[in-house]
């Protein structure tokens, strides 16, 4: 199996959730998903909005949880949907980082 290759951040971000605002930290990030850490109590299949200023950009993700992270408060969400012009800024944020850093974009992953 191949998957992204992960991008550790510390950025701190809002969600939305039933009509309700929290705040939370992206702890890391890739071209499938993210993962944050936040006070509330979440379920895995949440459907979650949300913002994330990248380089002066608001970007807004849709995400479901997909799963708890080892540490209390940490969850790992899958991206399910993003305007195209919120992708392409994304996705060029990231790929940034890989010329940059000269770290695969992908990585090999044995389950």
């Amino acid at each position: 199996m191949i998957r992204s290759t992960r991008i550790l951040v510390n950025l701190n971000s809002t969600y939305t959730i039933n009509e309700s605002t929290y705040g939370c930290e992206i702890i890391d990030i890739s071209f499938e998903g993210l993962k944050i850490r936040t006070r509330q109590i979440l379920e895995v299949e949440d459907l979650l909005k949300i913002s994330l200023t990248i380089e002066g950009k608001n970007v807004v993700f849709f995400c479901r949880i997909r799963n708890k992270g080892d540490n209390e408060g940490e969850y790992g969400l899958r991206i399910e949907e993003l305007h195209p012009e919120d992708k392409a800024a994304y996705e060029d944020y990231m790929l940034r980082f890989f010329i940059n850093s000269k770290t695969p974009p992908t990585e090999h992953v044995i389950l």
